[in-house]
């Protein structure tokens, strides 16, 4: 019997060692597969990188040649007839330097007047939101008297930290603007982590506070079933009882109501 215990333990721990190998090479498999999956991923990678940069050298080569030729075909001066022995030459230069500087001045022109158009549209953009946010800073005051300590609190961040994508998302808000200013003035801790993230960060996190100010609170709807008219606080009804009318002729009241009172 002893025996037999013995030889079941032997072959007992011959299969566990078959198996702790076989889990040992299993997890060594996955290694080499994993490992081989990231040096195929880290080639990718540095074949992407690679052409990538080289298109951009092209570009560069392309944008580098252009402008060499376009530097040829300009002419920086007024051409002088003294440095012509060909009249052709010099009349058809002195032309293209002519229609260069038109186009010059065309473009001069263009770009002024698209600054010009741009930074109305900016002031009169801004004096819109400007008046929204006043409109609706009327409201919030009655509400909350400290809302002038908020603005200068706000300010004050603003300029500490260089984060004017506060302000702007304040003012582009228009009348939702002074709520974001008592909410950020309740809250400053998350006024002062806006503040002290990166530029894209703050805009990223102004607007997730807009949305979050502009929800709708969710109305919750009840499961519960609706309620019986004694839950209402309603009487109970009272059955009316039954038998026969009332008949003068055939039984006086005291009769009638006694019958009765025996139908309850």
């Amino acid at each position: 019997m002893l025996e037999q215990i013995e030889d079941t333990a032997t072959e007992t721990e011959v299969k566990t060692e078959g198996s702790e190998t076989e889990v040992a090479e299993n997890k060594e498999q996955d290694q080499e597969a994993k490992e081989k999956a990231r040096n195929r991923l880290s080639d990718r990678l540095k074949a992407q990188t690679f052409h990538r940069r080289e298109a951009e050298r092209k570009a560069e080569a392309l944008q580098r040649e252009l402008d060499e030729i376009k530097s040829k075909t300009v002419i920086k001066r007024e051409p002088d007839p003294d440095d012509y022995s060909d009249r052709d030459k010099y009349n058809e230069d002195r032309e293209a330097w002519k229609n260069q500087e038109r186009e010059k001045i065309r473009s001069e022109e263009e770009r002024k007047l698209k600054i010009k158009q741009a930074d109305e549209d900016r002031k009169a953009r801004l004096d819109e939101q400007q008046k929204a946010y006043i409109a609706g800073r009327a409201e919030v005051i009655k509400e909350e008297p400290k809302f002038h300590d908020y603005e200068k609190e706000i300010d004050r961040i603003v300029e500490v930290y260089d984060a004017p994508e506060i302000q702007d998302t304040i003012l582009a808000a228009k009348k939702q603007g002074p709520k974001i200013v008592k909410y950020l003035g309740t809250n400053p801790d998350e006024l002062e982590e806006i503040a002290s993230a990166s530029p894209k960060e703050r805009i990223f996190l102004m607007g997730k506070l807009v949305a979050k100010l502009e929800a709708k609170p969710v109305k919750t709807i009840s499961t519960a079933p609706n309620p019986t008219r004694s839950e209402r606080g309603s009487a109970p009804r009272v059955q009316a009882p039954t038998g026969k009318a009332f008949d003068k002729s055939k039984e006086t009241f005291p009769e009638y109501a006694a019958r009765i009172n025996r139908l309850r």
